[in-house]
């Protein structure tokens, strides 16, 4: 019973880290500002949102590169942002496709 009692009170202390919040207190939702079939591209706006200070993340690589074709299954690799971040961020990546062709 010593045992169980120390791993109970371990398991307490243990804390995660609070979700990342807004201004107003909520939580933050990410949203898609960038899809890409090719994890490079993905990866490419991914590092210019960042270097322009965004809070930027890459979901749905992994799966894309598992197997041949499931980037199209999963409808792509989205770049996403934080909701209240993501006006400025397709700003900036409709001005790099803007810039490349």
């Amino acid at each position: 019973t010593v045992c169980c009692t120390r791993v109970k009170k371990r398991k307490n202390q243990i804390k995660q880290p609070p979700p990342l919040k807004a201004k107003s207190g909520l939580e933050m939702d990410r949203v898609t500002v960038f899809t890409a079939f090719n994890p490079i591209e993905a990866q490419i706006i991914c590092s210019r949102l960042q270097l322009a200070g965004f809070d930027t993340s890459v979901e749905g690589e992994a799966a894309a590169l598992n197997m041949e074709g499931y980037t199209l299954a999963t409808g792509g690799i989205r770049v996403q942002v934080p909701e209240n971040e993501k006006i400025d961020a397709r700003k900036l990546v409709e001005a790099n496709e803007e810039g490349q062709s």
